[in-house]
């Protein structure tokens, strides 16, 4: 359901105050799982927001946007939410647009692990997961659509 205050969330997300966040969002009387004006959860927002840390040539997510999408899901957002573009297969294509867009490797792992630890469905990407990071790259994303 669309919810209009997370708007006003999305763009603290988008302004990096995620520890702003982490402090109001307990107080309000949102649903984790509603989506804002752009049909996109609090979750997914975070995935696309992602800063990243270089190591040995590869961008990784930072910790502090490790820990807050780990407290997302602790706060009840939902890994499997929304199902048209569940957060694994955003997850996977924010990784391939990054990348591309950065001219080189991003590996998202650390979030995919996160997302499958607290119940995402990752059968149907399982060996993407595990495997090599330049290996998800090549991969179409579109095609599982």
């Amino acid at each position: 359901m669309y919810n209009c205050i997370l708007d006003e969330f999305t763009h603290m997300i988008w302004e990096q105050r995620i520890e702003e966040l982490k402090f109001m969002l307990p107080d309000e009387d949102i649903d984790y799982n509603d989506v804002d004006r752009l049909g996109k959860t609090l979750l997914l927002q975070a995935i696309e927001c992602v800063e990243f840390y270089e190591e040995n040539g590869v961008l990784k997510p930072q910790k502090r946007w490790l820990d807050f999408i780990r407290w997302l899901l602790e706060q009840g957002a939902d890994p499997k939410l929304p199902e048209n573009n569940t957060p694994i297969e955003y997850t996977l294509e924010c990784e391939s647009d990054t990348s591309a867009q950065r001219h080189c490797v991003c590996d998202m792992t650390d979030i995919l692990l996160l997302l499958k630890k607290h119940g995402a469905d990752t059968s149907e990407y399982e060996e993407y997961i595990s495997g090599d990071v330049q290996d998800r790259l090549d991969y179409k994303w579109d095609k599982k659509r």
